[in-house]
Formats: C-alpha cells, sequence, structure tokens
C-alpha cells in the first residue's frame, strides 16, 4: 500500500488513496489566464501556481465537492468574471447553502495547505458536506469592490506619484480571516472569499454562550464597519447589490 492509503480522507475521514484537492479550484486558475493569478491565503502571504492540499479522497473529490465547485464556477462566468461599476446595480441570484458550503470548502482547503486551524471551519465539514443543516448562526455578506480610477486631482500635472496610475481592477482572488478588527474576538467563524469585485464574508459568533442580543450588535458593528456590505438572505435567493 502507498504511504497515501495510511491516511483518511479530510472531509470523509474514510480511508486512502487520497489526491490532491486545490485550494481554489482548478476552473478558477483557467478562467484567470489573463493576469498572473495570486491567491491571498491565511499567513497573509501571496502566491503564485495552484496550492493544494493532498489529502481528499477521489470519492469526495470527484463528488459533492466537484458539485460545489461547478456551482460557483456558473456564479463566476454569469457574474464574477465581470467588473461591478460604479452606481450600476446587480441583480445577485444565488443558493444560500451552495455558496456558503463552497466558501467553508475554499477556506478549510487554504487552512489545511497553510498547516493553520482555528476549528471553526472543520466544524462545518458535515454541513459541507452537504450531511449536515446549515449552522443555525451562520450568517453570509457581500460586498462589491469596484475597480479604482485615479482622480484628476490626484494625477494632478502628470509628473506626480500618481501619474503613471491607471485603472486599476480587482483582479487578486483571496481567502483570508477576518482579524484585526474590534469586533473580531466575537466571532468564531469569520472568512473572508473574494472573487474579483466580489468580496463574501462568513461569520459565526464565538462559542455556543453568546447572547442574541450580543450577537445582533456585532454584526450591526460589522456591517457599520463595511460600507456597502449587505446580507444574503438564505430564504430570498436574491439580492440587489
Amino acid at each position: 500500500m502507498g504511504a497515501d492509503s495510511a491516511k483518511i480522507c479530510a472531509y470523509c475521514g474514510g480511508p486512502g488513496p487520497l489526491n490532491r484537492e486545490h485550494v481554489f479550484p482548478h476552473w478558477l486558475y483557467k478562467r484567470t489566464a489573463d493576469y498572473p493569478f495570486q491567491g491571498m491565503c491565511s499567513r497573509a502571504k501571496k502566491v503564485g501556481g495552484q496550492p493544494a492540499a493532498k489529502d481528499v479522497c477521489e470519492a469526495c473529490n470527484s463528488g459533492v465537492l466537484s458539485r460545489l465547485d461547478r456551482y460557483v464556477c456558473g456564479l463566476y462566468d454569469a457574474y464574477f468574471e465581470t467588473y461591478a461599476r460604479p452606481l450600476r446595480e446587480v441583480d445577485f441570484r444565488y443558493d444560500f447553502d451552495l455558496l456558503a458550503r463552497w466558501i467553508l470548502k475554499v477556506s478549510y482547503n487554504s487552512s489545511r495547505a497553510n498547516s493553520l486551524s482555528d476549528g471553526y471551519v472543520e466544524a462545518c465539514v458535515p454541513y459541507i458536506l452537504g450531511g449536515a443543516p446549515r449552522p443555525s448562526r451562520i450568517r453570509l455578506y457581500v460586498r462589491l469592490v469596484v475597480p479604482y480610477e485615479p482622480s484628476r486631482r490626484r494625477l494632478g500635472s502628470g509628473d506626480g506619484p500618481w501619474a503613471k496610475v491607471g485603472r486599476v481592477p480587482p483582479d487578486l482572488d483571496r481567502i483570508g480571516r477576518l482579524d484585526g478588527f474590534g469586533y473580531a474576538s466575537a466571532f468564531g467563524l469569520r472568512r473572508m472569499v473574494a472573487l474579483r469585485s466580489y468580496y463574501f464574508f462568513l461569520v459565526s459568533p464565538r462559542g455556543d454562550g453568546v447572547p442574541s442580543e450580543e450577537w445582533r450588535d456585532t454584526l450591526r458593528w460589522f456591517a457599520g464597519d463595511m460600507p456597502g456590505v449587505q446580507p444574503l438572505d438564505p430564504a430570498r435567493g436574491r439580492a440587489r447589490l
């Protein structure tokens, strides 16, 4: 038996042989071939290539995880591929659970590929696989980020530090944790996944004893600190961004 066959799958706990599960799915790298791909992982570093974790069985990789990838691939082609434009409304339609499970999947992949874990994403593995209901206090938000275009004031006479800066699109796809904010200590699960203009934030309270009013206060604080962020309603499946 090979070395992989003695290990177990990070998702289902079944035996090997195991294979590679990309942090971001392979289709994303193919769709972003127009710029050097860089993924922002949990150690706050930029990485090239296609980082992966080598601890997923074929059944999970080509089964439920692949189905989540196919769903978000469809969202990418319909929404994420095009940069958001100032003052242009987007009619965003989504399946809350498929999107949340995918965000948790790539967050889990990133934490394993970087040997970093906080326990909260791992606790959601049964939900990722579709075998458990959605955690009751999980919340999903989205924020649109438009390309940056320097103003005439910044450009000045044409010989200043901004003279050669043109349109800066949000090209860097990212995975990370919401750390360094005043409210971060109240969040157990606090993950951010950005796909071009679309920044998704998935959060849940720390532990089981957070009072509901305190949790609502934390969410209000979070939303107020992130101008333009909007909650995604599991029941509606549609938001105007």
